[in-house]
């Protein structure tokens, strides 16, 4: 059976929506005239005229596996590769909305046969000369001053008081709002310059600022602000265990801790069986978790204790 090649029968497709008959293109090409009206009923009707690849046919159709492949890709290109079971949840997701059916690992196994540029890796150890660091070396890297950025708080709404930060008492605190309370990409960048501008100016530039990888902290305009406040930023692995999260391992949970014990002591029941706070007390009993914590001792003992 004759194979032609895909540039072949687009040659052929734009001669004959050119003009000419099928019989003459047959003449100087050589393709039986059948099977060039066949490929052009194939490209008025929108269908690709690459060889359709053998076996049966895959349950996604390739415009939703192509989906895919640049989303992995674009995963890989920002420093957050995707496992097995993100892609394969990726694809579940995929999927249920194209087809109203599931894909399990045979599929996963099969995609990873059809893009062969995508490759599974593994984390290396490192050498014995590259992991030999030690407290000398960090210091001479980086300033171990210790001194601790004042805290920028975010609460749940369009705004906030004026004098609200008068029960705070931190000197430098930050406020903000957020419709859900929560960080996102544009009060982090904002917060890029609250951090540029708190540090003192003896530290030396650039300034590295480790993050863990939630996605309200990586953005094209974030990378721009950084870049022209000189700070680096270093992206610890997403969703990843508290172990190689410094903050995580002694701050957060101490924070947290302290935090909730003191809402419980001021929490009152309404009416309607209802718990609420304002933001006024929210504020102070967050202050009084912050100067009771001991951050500047515990950052410095969490990146020890993970070994960055």
């Amino acid at each position: 059976m004759a194979k032609y090649s895909t540039e072949l029968k687009e040659d052929v497709v734009a001669q004959v929506q050119a003009g000419a008959s099928a019989a003459a293109v047959s003449r100087s090409s050589g393709v039986l005239p059948r099977t060039i009206l066949k490929w052009v009923a194939s490209a008025k009707q929108g269908k690709s005229l690459e060889p359709a690849r053998p076996g049966p046919k895959t349950l996604l159709p390739p415009e939703a596996e192509s989906h895919i492949y640049d989303w992995m890709v674009g995963r890989q290109l920002t420093g957050f590769p995707a496992d097995r079971r993100q892609i394969l949840r990726k694809a579940k997701e995929v999927a249920l909305l194209v087809c109203a059916q599931n894909v399990w690992d045979g599929w996963y196994r099969c995609f990873l046969e059809r893009h062969p540029t995508l490759a599974k890796r593994s984390a290396q150890s490192l050498s014995l000369k590259c992991n030999n660091v030690t407290s000398d070396d960090l210091a001479t890297l980086f300033n171990t001053l210790g001194f601790v950025v004042p805290p920028a708080f975010s609460l749940p709404d369009k705004t906030v008081e004026w004098d609200i930060l008068e029960k705070c008492e931190v000197p430098g605190a930050a406020i903000t709002t957020s419709p859900s309370g929560f960080i996102n990409t544009y009060l982090f960048e904002r917060w890029l310059h609250f951090f540029a501008a708190a540090v003192p100016s003896s530290l030396k530039l650039p300034l590295l600022l480790v993050l863990d990888g939630c996605g309200s902290h990586y953005s094209e305009d974030v990378i721009n602000t950084a870049d022209s406040l000189d700070i680096l930023l270093v992206l610890l692995p997403p969703n990843a265990t508290h172990l190689p999260q410094p903050l995580d391992v002694v701050v957060f949970a101490t924070l947290k801790e302290k935090l909730c014990t003191l809402i419980n002591e001021v929490l009152e029941e309404d009416d309607e069986g209802r718990y609420s706070i304002d933001k006024m007390t929210a504020i102070r009993l967050a202050r009084m978790a912050w100067t009771s914590s001991k951050i500047g001792r515990n950052i410095k003992i969490g990146f020890r204790t993970c070994g960055i």
